[in-house]
C-alpha cells in the first residue's frame, strides 16, 4: 500500500482553482491532481470571487469549503495587506483548527492565520515575491487610483514578507525566488511549478510563423504584444499574437500589419496547437515574476523559445532556450527562422525538463511535508 495514502492535507487556495486556466490556479489544481493520484486527502479551502463551485473539486478533494472575501471598505485600512486581510475570514480559522493535519497555504495571500497555529506543520507555497509584483504592477498600471493603490499594497506586503517567511517552511517557484526568501529568514524548498504537461514533444517539424501569447487583458501582456508588434513592422516573418480580452487599441495596431495575425481568445485546444506550430516562441517582460506557467507548457511542446533575461529565474532556461538582450530581438529571430530545431536539441530539452515533470514535484512535496 502506498504509504501516503489517507494521508490528510488542508489546502488553502487564493482562489478556486478550476478551471485551471491562468498560471497560479493551473500550479493548484495540478498539486491537487497530484496527490489525490497517491491517495493523499486533500481538504481545499478557496475563496470564490467571480469564479463559480466545482463539481470537478469534489471529485478529487476530500472535502471542499468555499469563503466569501471581506471586501468592506475597512479591509483596505488596515496594515496587513488587502489580499491578506481579505481573506482572513473566521470560518477558515475554525475550520483550520477542527484537527492536526498539515496546512500548505497557496501564496502569501493566505497566510492570515499562519501566527495562529504555532504547534502545527504549516508551509507556505510562494508563488512570487508579492511585494515586487504588486511594485511592478504599480509601474505599468495608468489608472491612477489603481496605481495608488498597488503602491500602497507593495508597501504593505514588503513589511509583512520579512515577518511571515522568518523561520517560515516556504516553496519557493523559482530559484531566483528561493534566494530571497532564504534572505529573509525562510527555510526554503525549491517546488518547480505543478502543470498539465504529462509527456514531452516528440517532433521537429514546424510552420514558419512566430507565436506571442498570454491573457492579453493585463497591462505587462499587452506591452509585450506591443513591443512584438512594433519589432515585426521590419521582419518580413509572420506573426501570431493569441491570448484573451486583446483591446481596441491592440486590435487596430494589428489591424494595420499584413504580418500579423491576432486569434482573439482562442480555445485550449487551439492555443497548444500554435504553441507547437510555430517556429519560434517568443516570451518577453518588462519585469521579472516567478515562474511563467505559459514557458513551461511551451518547453514540453514548442520548437524554439526565445525568452528576455528576466525570465531566466531558473538557470535550466538558460540552457534549454534562447535568452535574448534588448537590443538582440531582431537579430535573433531572423537567425532562429533560418535554424531547424533538431532532435539534438529536443533530446537535450526534454532531458532537463526530467525534473520539472509533477512526478518529480510531488516527490518534493511530500518529502518535505509528510515526513
Amino acid at each position: 500500500m502506498n504509504k501516503l495514502e489517507n494521508k490528510k492535507l488542508h489546502l488553502i487556495s487564493f482562489d478556486v482553482p478550476f478551471p485551471a486556466n491562468y498560471g497560479g490556479v493551473i500550479d493548484v489544481f495540478y498539486k491537487i491532481n497530484s496527490l489525490h493520484k497517491i491517495g493523499v486527502k486533500v481538504i481545499l479551502h478557496c475563496f470564490q470571487y467571480g469564479r463559480e463551485k466545482s463539481n470537478e473539486l469534489s471529485e478529487i478533494c476530500d472535502k471542499v469549503y468555499y469563503y466569501e472575501r471581506n471586501k468592506s471598505l475597512i479591509t483596505h485600512f488596515s496594515i496587513k495587506p488587502y489580499i491578506v486581510k481579505s481573506r482572513a475570514v473566521k470560518s477558515l480559522y475554525e475550520n483550520l483548527n477542527k484537527d492536526d493535519y498539515p496546512i500548505l497555504f497557496e501564496g502569501i495571500h493566505t497566510t492570515a492565520f499562519i501566527p495562529h497555529f504555532p504547534k502545527k506543520r504549516v508551509f507556505i507555497r510562494a508563488h512570487n515575491i508579492e511585494w515586487e509584483y504588486y511594485k511592478n504592477l504599480h509601474k505599468s498600471e495608468k489608472k491612477i487610483v489603481k496605481r495608488m493603490f498597488f503602491w500602497i499594497e507593495s508597501r504593505r506586503l514588503k513589511i509583512y514578507e520579512k515577518k511571515i517567511y522568518k523561520g517560515q517552511k516556504a516553496f519557493a517557484i523559482s530559484e531566483a525566488d528561493g534566494a530571497k526568501l532564504n534572505l529573509l529568514g525562510g527555510n526554503t524548498t525549491l517546488l518547480n511549478p505543478f502543470h498539465a504537461n504529462t509527456f514531452f514533444n516528440t517532433k521537429v517539424e514546424s510552420s514558419d510563423f512566430a507565436l506571442y501569447h498570454g491573457n492579453l487583458n493585463i497591462n505587462d501582456n499587452e506591452n509585450a504584444a506591443l513591443f512584438f508588434i512594433d519589432l515585426f513592422k521590419s521582419i518580413p516573418n509572420q506573426l501570431v499574437i493569441a491570448g484573451l480580452n486583446p483591446s481596441n487599441k491592440l486590435k487596430s495596431k494589428i489591424a494595420k500589419i499584413s504580418n500579423i495575425q491576432l486569434i482573439e481568445s482562442p480555445h485550449q485546444d487551439e492555443l497548444k496547437k500554435l504553441i507547437a506550430n510555430a517556429k519560434l516562441n517568443l516570451f518577453f517582460s518588462n519585469h521579472s515574476s516567478g515562474v511563467k506557467l505559459k514557458l513551461i507548457n511551451a518547453l514540453f511542446n514548442a520548437n524554439h523559445c526565445l525568452i528576455g533575461k528576466e525570465f531566466v529565474v531558473n538557470d535550466d532556461f538558460k540552457h534549454v532556450c534562447t535568452v535574448v538582450e534588448q537590443n538582440e530581438w531582431k537579430e535573433k529571430i531572423l537567425k532562429l527562422f533560418k535554424t531547424p530545431f533538431d532532435k539534438n536539441s529536443l533530446e537535450k530539452r526534454n532531458r532537463v525538463l526530467m525534473k520539472y515533470l509533477n512526478d518529480s514535484n510531488l516527490n518534493t512535496l511530500c518529502e518535505v511535508i509528510f515526513n
